[in-house]
């Protein structure tokens, strides 16, 4: 069994400087005045980004209820954003062509994890023309952290304590991962930043057997 994972800024490209925006006016809405040039490093799980803002920058350790309505502020502010200027959110050209190849691979699965908050995580995919009903996704509320995302998304695959092989396609190299996680890099555009289009299943792997059909007597 092999699972290929895919970071959601591996399937959506999206900016970001704005990200980054609709976090400081979640919390300015909450209560609280972020610096205008305050960063939060790409990929970082949200939930753990505005508890360590809020524990760092305002000595303020907030609750569950509390964080809960904070992530609903930013997904707001991130659905506005879209209805602004619906260009920011593009799928990865290449993405859904190797999605259906992977499903036609005998022995191969995928899913999708992502650093921000499910709802935002579902809307960004929607916006982008990726429906993941019945996909495998994991988003921020389960996992603190990549690596953790990866083990749990792992077992949900896992079939007769048979662990899967672990394929991660993500644009960052700075990630904590499991010494059997594979990191794949797809090959950025030097012409155009944050850009870059997948290529076919053969090219990143072997060529796996493909799920026969049955055929109608």
């Amino acid at each position: 069994m092999n699972l290929i994972i895919f970071s959601l800024n591996a399937v959506a490209r999206f900016p970001h400087p704005e990200i980054e925006k609709c976090m400081r006016e979640a919390l300015t809405e909450f209560g609280l005045k972020p610096n205008s040039n305050q960063h939060f490093p790409q990929d970082l799980n949200i939930l753990q980004a505005f508890k360590a803002y809020c524990k760092k920058e305002h000595k303020v350790k907030i609750d569950e209820e509390q964080l809960e309505l904070l992530v609903k502020y930013f997904s707001k502010k991130v659905k506005k954003l879209f209805l602004a200027d619906d260009d920011l959110f593009e799928i990865r050209p290449g993405v859904q062509s190797l999605f259906g190849e992977i499903e036609n691979q005998k022995g191969w699965k995928y899913g999708i994890i992502s650093h921000l908050d499910a709802n935002t995580s579902q809307f960004i995919l929607q916006s982008c023309g990726v429906f993941s009903k019945g996909k495998l996704t994991l988003c921020a509320e389960e996992g603190p952290n990549y690596k953790e995302q990866i083990s749990r998304l792992s077992k949900r695959v896992e079939k007769n304590s048979v662990v899967p092989k672990v394929h991660f396609f993500s644009l960052e190299t700075e990630h904590n991962l499991a010494e059997e996680t594979t990191l794949m890099l797809p090959e950025k555009s030097k012409k155009e930043k944050n850009y870059f289009t997948y290529r076919r299943f053969e090219e990143y792997f072997k060529k796996g057997k493909k799920n026969k059909k049955k055929k109608n007597k």
